[in-house]
């Protein structure tokens, strides 16, 4: 199903479209069901997208900041891969896939290689200042970053500790969404945050435009691992220059 909601919304069509490329799917899995190549249709659970769609749900700074804190005393080894979708953008299938031999951290890049990138085309996404801290517990090599390849399994540790935080509900695709409205509240320039979301320009400019203030987007990619003290088993997070 959340294959499914990230192919739909990055769809460059109408609302309406939308629904009716979902319907038709939708009868093409039942089809799959009827001949039981398929257990269940995943796609009749995917919401459809109403006339006039709703601005994409984001985390605040606070909130963004309140995540990673939780996670770090909760499952310390998903830090690297909860910073990377709050910062990288990348979707949650490709964070799955991501092993440490994928961070090029002397030259501050992220390989997204084809053939775990959803569009099937290599790219490299920046590291920005702010995330490398975030990276340095990972070891170059083969290992998993999420500990899972299983996209679900990693969505289910990630609603664990969203409860945990108190951001509830969770906003759909939140890492992605949050990462894509404020790079683009700070660029301004949405062929740059599609190149490195691996999305088209249009999509960028029709969903992620005039989100948030670029004030709040400069505390946002400010947010860093705090100082551990010697007594503390987390660092927590250290706060942005300006509260948002």
């Amino acid at each position: 199903q959340a294959d499914i909601e990230e192919w739909a919304a990055d769809l460059d069509l109408a609302p309406r479209s939308v629904a009716n490329v979902l319907n038709t799917f939708t009868t093409v899995l039942n089809d799959a069901v009827r001949k039981e190549l398929l257990t269940r249709n995943a796609a009749e659970f995917v919401p459809r997208p109403p006339e006039i769609p709703a601005p994409p749900g984001i985390l605040t700074p606070n909130q963004a900041g309140l995540l990673l804190t939780v996670a770090q005393t909760h499952r310390p080894a998903l830090v690297p891969a909860l910073a990377i979708g709050l910062f990288a953008g990348l979707r949650r299938s490709e964070i799955c896939a991501l092993r440490g031999r994928h961070l090029i951290l002397e030259e501050n890049l992220i390989e997204v290689p084809a053939d775990i990138a959803k569009t099937r085309q290599r790219r490299l996404v920046d590291i920005r200042p702010n995330l490398r801290p975030w990276l340095t517990s990972v070891r170059p090599g083969e290992t998993l970053l999420t500990g899972t390849a299983n996209a679900d399994v990693f969505g289910g540790w990630l609603h664990e500790l969203a409860v945990t935080a108190g951001i509830v509900p969770w906003p759909h695709n939140a890492l992605r969404h949050s990462f894509a409205s404020y790079l683009m509240a700070l660029s301004q320039n949405e062929t740059h945050v599609a190149s490195q979301m691996g999305n088209s320009p249009s999509i960028i400019f029709k969903h992620y435009r005039a989100v948030v203030r670029p004030s709040v987007a400069a505390s946002y990619f400010e947010l860093t691992p705090a100082p551990k003290p010697a007594h503390a088993d987390s660092p927590g997070v250290r706060p942005p220059t300006e509260a948002a």
